[in-house]
């Protein structure tokens, strides 16, 4: 069990060509890319994503695992995807086939994929309708449909569940509570074992599209949740805690600075208590730390001490 956390807004991981927008999170191997591209670009709250064809291109496919983002060589057969989007434009494709989703328990070798399920959010911009498909042993099959009243040109929550033989979709607008039932639930068989996942988009699909044909969408933030854990709308935050003691074995107050150990980045400071030594701080942060001791007591001077430990 597990979750992961990616957000796109400025001053946080941003895009790069070989790892994708955020770190731990990983682009699968281009599959078709004589047919088929991604852009990215930075925005100010989060990154915008072109997928297209290329000039004159008729692409034979529907979802293309190459574009979709997920944690790098993770795989799972329980997982929950939650997606902040607004879609920016369909042009020259098709809606049911182009919107935004998610896929998961994916498996084959990078070059063919023959399995997996397809959780999208489809329709015209000005409405939305979700889609479930299945694809066994490379041949594609409907499970079903449904629509909703959400304008994806505002920004919008999508939350898609694969749970055992369940699988569901919900949508919601920015700034409204999330809905507590499933907007759509289907239940298939087909697909049991463990696999890849990630959420992404397949863009114009057809022929004939020019250059501009493709879907461009902004994506603010993504989670994943896996067997068990739920997709999670905030970082999920671990603790760095322990308890400060003089050299004389008492309990002691000093301020304790803590330290990104790969990049030396400050993630916070806290005091430990006077009386029992003790402190804690939260951070998002999954990596090692250093927690610096400060000793700025008058009379005799002891090194500052550092602490190497990994938030839990």
């Amino acid at each position: 069990m597990a979750q992961f956390f990616y957000d796109f807004k400025d001053g946080l991981p941003g895009v790069n060509s070989a790892n994708g927008p955020a770190v731990g999170l990983t682009r699968f191997t281009n599959l078709n890319p004589s047919n088929f591209r991604q852009e990215v670009m930075k925005s100010v709250n989060g990154i915008d994503v072109w997928q297209k064809n290329q000039d004159g291109v008729d692409p034979a496919f529907n979802y293309s695992i190459a574009y979709l983002w997920g944690p790098a060589g993770v795989m799972a057969a329980d997982v929950e995807c939650l997606a902040k989007l607004v879609v920016n434009q369909y042009n020259g494709g098709n809606y049911t086939n182009d919107g935004p989703g998610f896929l998961a328990r994916a498996s084959g070798q990078p070059a063919d994929v023959k399995n997996y399920y397809e959780l999208q959010t489809a329709g015209s911009i000005g409405g939305y309708q979700s889609l479930i498909r299945k694809l066994v042993g490379g041949v594609s099959a409907e499970l079903g449909s449904g629509s909703a009243g959400l304008e994806k040109s505002k920004p919008a929550w999508f939350r898609f569940r694969l749970q055992g033989s369940s699988l569901s979709i919900k949508a919601w607008a920015d700034g409204v509570q999330e809905p507590s039932s499933w907007g759509q639930t289907v239940t298939d068989t087909s697909l049991t074992a463990p696999g890849y996942f990630g959420f992404g988009c397949p863009g114009a699909s057809g022929t004939g599209f020019g250059l501009s044909a493709g879907t461009r969408y902004r994506l603010f933030q993504l989670s994943f949740g896996t067997n068990g854990d739920a997709a999670p709308s905030s970082p999920p935050l671990r603790t760095v805690s322990g308890i400060v003691t003089g050299p004389n074995g008492l309990p002691a107050q000093r301020v304790v600075r803590i330290y990104a150990r790969a990049s030396g980045s400050l993630l916070g400071e806290v005091q430990s208590n006077a009386g029992t030594g003790a402190y804690s701080f939260q951070t998002a942060y999954l990596g090692e730390v250093n927690c610096v001791f400060s000793d700025d007591a008058a009379g005799d001077v002891f090194n500052d001490l550092i602490l190497r430990t990994t938030p839990v």
